[in-house]
């Protein structure tokens, strides 16, 4: 038989180690060895009534990062102290949280402001509140990928995330992306947003028309008009040229002439120009051409 001291010469060499030796699970001293090496996950291997034990996993807690609440009893996991500890060391650990905790204010916004994608596992009250929003895309603005659906599709909300990094266009829900008055808001706030939709406009003469006459009545900087311009292929750029309005892009945005007032804005802000899927592994997905 394998001899106490051997079991916590074991541990601590290899806190997952604790798995193997049954009789010595309730063990507080040996299990206290086993999460101390490193390994604060062997709180798996520890027995119910040691998982309970609020001294043994905060110690866990603190040895792996926060991940050792997953296996924490479900009082515990419903100690508002225990789980700040974990999500103190990383946010997203909150979803091993309990229910009552996952719907606590401070304990979210603490979550969301370490990992601002920790959002996605808050309860769907905190997840609507606007608060909570703000934090998490403070933290990281690609947080709108893992928002409601709702959320997602309210204009505000996906600006304050494009204000913080123009590539979140992409998690806004089709409804805005497929509005062209949505876009152009999107570009004023951030023009480098053009990256980020479908390279099936590249050939679309009327996008490129709506979006730059809409950019110089905005006054956006000459850069902006000029990397707006380039998304598009050279056959829509030499087109434009031959326009009056848009007499040169290098460094023209702001000597373009506005004499003239073309009824097509009018006809294109409100219109819609097809789903822009959401970008999945750098692949856009495609914005087509409305019928006419």
């Amino acid at each position: 038989m394998v001899s106490r001291e051997e079991v916590i010469d074991a541990v601590q060499e290899d806190g997952t180690n604790l798995e193997f030796f049954t009789d010595f699970q309730d063990d507080k001293e040996i299990v206290l060895a086993a999460i101390g090496s490193i390994y604060g996950s062997a709180l798996e291997f520890a027995s119910d009534r040691l998982k309970d034990d609020k001294e043994i996993v905060l110690a866990a807690i603190e040895s792996s990062h926060g991940s050792a609440l997953e296996f924490a009893s479900d009082r515990l996991k419903d100690d508002k102290e225990v789980v700040l500890a974990a999500i103190g060391l990383t946010g997203y650990m909150l979803m091993y949280a309990s229910d009552n905790m996952k719907n606590n204010k401070d304990v979210v916004l603490n979550a969301v402001r370490g990992n601002g994608r920790a959002i996605g596992v808050a309860s769907h009250q905190m997840q609507h509140d606007s608060a909570v929003v703000l934090a998490a895309l403070d933290n990281d603005p690609t947080a709108l990928e893992v928002m409601l659906p709702a959320l997602q599709n309210i204009p505000e909300v996906v600006l304050a995330a494009i204000r913080r990094n123009p590539q979140t266009y992409q998690y806004a829900s089709q409804a805005l992306q497929s509005n062209g008055e949505f876009l152009l808001r999107a570009i004023i706030v951030d023009y480098r947003v053009i990256d980020f939709i479908d390279d099936a406009n590249r050939d679309n003469y009327d996008v490129a028309h709506f979006l730059i006459e809409s950019a110089l009545e905005a006054n956006l900087p000459p850069e902006g008009i000029d990397h707006i311009t380039r998304f598009f292929s050279p056959m829509v750029q030499s087109a434009l040229m031959r326009e009056q309005t848009f007499p040169s892009f290098t460094g023209a945005g702001r000597r373009a002439s506005k004499k003239r007032r073309f009824s097509l804005k009018n006809n294109l802000k409100n219109r819609k120009y097809g789903n822009v899927r959401h970008l999945k592994n750098g692949t856009r997905g495609p914005l087509r051409r409305p019928r006419h």
